[in-house]
């Protein structure tokens, strides 16, 4: 007589820990690592997720749907760009917590399907734990950014400067309005440069007339590093990229001089927008070695290229290799950079 089969309920999905689940183009920085990894056009409409790891919620996604693989050279530099998107998102406290249920270090699982559609992944996933995209966190991010008027943008600036005790701060926010000129003696006051930095670092609609002036001072040379470094990690938006155009509007810097500029600050604060656009251009080898041959100081470069490189490993260990290859150019960038990464 053949075995009874019971029918089994499926289980009620938790709704104490979420599945996040995006596609390539929906991370903040999938253009670097686009420019970092061969990414194949197939990965473009592939699910991706990351999911609470087996101690919080059994997913078993793959034993309910079955994949198909991909081969080797499509799915190695995918799943290495898959990894740097996890070890990024997850570094932001909040969606951690999103994913485990708990503020707290864990495991998590990741991945992606190879072979089963978008919304048949979700279904799946949804089936075990709540499920949220991370293109409409995004898309949630920005619609709360809070506009500010002109003068509360102004007024913001100078509290900035107030709280170092900058006695001009009622005149530079005269000059952010537009109703006075700047007075280069400001610059001279020990963390103005970095006030200003801070305070358009923490404006995400970077598009304002305030924040054009802002970004017209910090876009000169001497007060660009100021910006690079004061950036923070943000997963959701890149509050990189608005001054960037600014600053490109502004000609002061090309982007090779900037991408310079960058790899001297170490590429900004570390998983920032900056460090994101560092990265990304160290995938181009030639155009890197023609902006190291073409500077007054190659030797300084090649060593921040390296320092780089050993920092930014942890999220995409293939940049050493970017690294390597960059300094292969030359013989003694080649010894440097074998000195640094080792």
């Amino acid at each position: 007589m053949p075995p009874v089969e019971l029918d089994s309920p499926a289980p009620t999905p938790r709704q104490d820990v979420h599945g996040l689940l995006f596609r390539f183009d929906d991370f903040t920085y999938a253009p670097a690592l686009r420019s970092l990894f061969a990414i194949d056009p197939v990965m473009d409409d592939k699910p991706f997720y990351i999911a609470p790891g087996k101690d919080r919620a059994q997913l078993d996604l793959f034993e309910r749907l079955p994949e198909i693989d991909l081969p080797p050279h499509v799915h190695k530099p995918a799943w290495g760009a898959l990894e740097a998107m996890m070890r990024s998102l997850m570094a932001d406290e909040t969606l951690r917590a999103l994913v485990r249920g708990e503020t707290t270090h864990g495991p998590v699982s990741f991945g992606y399907h190879a072979s089963e559609p978008y919304a048949v992944v979700e279904s799946a996933i949804a089936e075990r734990v709540a499920v949220v995209r991370l293109r409409d966190l995004r898309d949630a991010a920005r619609s709360a950014v809070r506009q500010l008027s002109p003068a509360d943008r102004a007024e913001s600036i100078g509290r900035e400067l107030e709280r170092l005790s900058f006695g001009e701060h009622a005149e530079v926010r005269r000059w952010a309005l537009g109703e006075r000129s700047f007075d280069p003696a400001w610059a001279a006051f020990a963390g103005f440069a970095a006030a200003l930095a801070r305070s358009i670092a923490r404006t995400l609609d970077g598009y304002g007339a305030v924040d054009h002036r802002v970004a017209e001072w910090l876009a000169e040379r001497e007060n660009v590093v100021h910006w690079i470094g004061s950036l923070s990690h943000g997963p959701l938006f890149d509050s990189f990229e608005p001054v960037l155009s600014m600053v490109r509007a502004r000609g002061t810097l090309t982007d090779d001089e900037l991408f310079a500029q960058c790899l001297l600050a170490t590429g900004g604060v570390e998983e920032s927008g900056s460090w994101w656009w560092t990265l990304g251009r160290l995938g181009d080898h030639d155009r890197v070695a023609s902006v190291f041959a073409a500077s007054k100081t190659p030797v300084d470069l090649v060593a921040a290229m390296a320092r780089f490189a050993k920092q930014a490993k942890a999220t995409v260990p293939s940049i050493l290799e970017h690294a390597r290859a960059v300094g292969s150019t030359n013989d003694a960038w080649r010894a440097m950079v074998r000195n640094v990464l080792g």
